[in-house]
């Protein structure tokens, strides 16, 4: 019994050891792969600055694909389309002033007075901005919370 229970525990063991080491032959040549064919990699910075924002980024609005535009005077519009109803004040579906305060970014809509505050984050590849994640440092607007909580993704510059 006790010889039985020892071949068991050494079979076990040199099964876990097999496939540790399968594993490690599979993984460690396809990270080094990705290294040596220059594959773009991205990476995340935090941002606080206007200029980094502006242009159109794709994100949601109450489920549904939107895009907002941000412009350089500091305002931005949401549309359900992107070219023409971004360019039509009636076919908005909000506007509003944005602003960085203490490396926040802070949102008002046009309609409403409520202010919301977010840590933006942003990934970066190829030295150009790609996409957007908002962290919800005090927002009362629970419904844009979620909704910018999603994340943009940059449609145009």
């Amino acid at each position: 019994m006790f010889v039985t229970t020892i071949n068991f525990r050494l079979c076990q063991c040199s099964a876990i050891g097999m496939l540790l080491l399968i594993m490690g032959c599979v993984w460690v040549p396809t990270i080094a792969d990705a290294q040596q064919t220059g594959a773009s990699t991205s990476e995340a910075i935090i941002i606080s600055k206007i200029e980094d924002l502006l242009g159109i980024w794709e994100g949601v609005f109450k489920g549904s694909v939107a895009y907002r535009q941000f412009d350089a005077d500091g305002t931005f519009k949401c549309a359900l389309e992107k070219s023409e109803q971004l360019q039509d004040p009636s076919s908005l579906v909000y506007s509003g002033r944005f602003w960085f305060e203490g490396g926040l970014l802070k949102i008002t809509e046009t309609l409403m007075a409520k202010t919301g505050t977010y840590r933006v984050r942003a990934k970066k590849r190829d030295g150009k901005l790609v996409s957007l994640s908002f962290e919800d440092m005090g927002d009362p607007d629970s419904l844009r919370a979620t909704d910018w909580g999603k994340g943009m993704t940059r449609v145009e510059r």
